[in-house]
């Protein structure tokens, strides 16, 4: 059977899929993924890292997040070292060489190499790096 900690996770990424897909929208991507996170989830015990790949998909295809791999103001790749910021009003991804007005934070390059890696590697793959 089913943990709790297993059931309290499942039903959290089906509340948070609903809330961005209402229904009879279209998406065989998303419910890719679904099934993909709930097999995983149901073989494991440990899957934490797989919670977190489950989120970045959804974001992703939902289309509310950006680009993590360039600027989204010049279209510099973000890789290599380069100090990536985010703009709180636009949502968007920018390089440190692009004029910041507004609210705006200095991300992690670690934390954007995670969620490179989350949106080209299986729930699976993901699941077994350290959180």
């Amino acid at each position: 059977g089913l943990s709790l900690k297993k059931h309290c996770a499942a039903d959290y990424v089906l509340l948070v899929i609903s809330r961005f897909y209402p229904e009879g929208v279209e998406s065989a991507g998303i419910f890719s993924s679904l099934r993909e996170f709930l097999n995983l989830v149901e073989k494991s015990e440990s899957f934490e890292g797989a919670l977190n790949w489950m989120e970045i998909r959804i974001l992703k295809e939902s289309g509310f997040m950006s680009d993590m791999g360039t600027c989204n103001s010049c279209g510099q790749d973000l890789s290599g070292g380069k100090r990536p910021y985010y703009h709180i009003e636009s949502g968007k991804v920018m390089c440190e060489k692009c004029p910041k007005t507004g609210n705006y934070i200095l991300l992690n390059n670690t934390l954007i190499n995670n969620i490179n890696r989350s949106l080209k590697c299986s729930c699976h793959d993901f699941s077994l790096y350290p959180s």
